[in-house]
């Protein structure tokens, strides 16, 4: 039997995870609990080996396709005490993209 703090733990991580999955979902494909790390009390959250998805790019409008991408690493600090009032830091680390021309992708010089 689990006790109450490794309940709340898994509940929180369960949480988190919800959340990161609405705000990167359209970004990143492999988004699951099991890559999640959190250190409750000090407020970092880690995600590993996140699979970006073909259209993670796609509103930047750039003149390429993804056709493969990668992160190493995802990592938010939060201030659990200061959530509303301080910054969320995200730190990204080893972006591997593999682009090739975009062929539907309109491209304005000007912009």
């Amino acid at each position: 039997a689990s006790s109450p703090g490794q309940r709340r733990t898994t509940m929180f991580e369960g949480l988190v995870a919800w959340v990161l999955e609405r705000y990167l979902g359209a970004y990143v494909e492999n988004l699951d609990k099991s890559k999640l790390k959190i250190s409750l009390y000090q407020g970092n959250v880690v995600l590993t080996d996140l699979v970006l998805r073909a259209s993670a790019l796609d509103e930047l409008q750039l003149p390429v396709a993804v056709k493969w991408g990668k992160l190493g690493s995802l990592q938010l600090t939060v201030s659990w005490k200061h959530l509303l009032t301080k910054p969320i830091s995200v730190k990204v680390d080893e972006v591997y993209l593999l682009a090739v021309p975009g062929t539907d992708v309109p491209y304005d010089r000007v912009e």
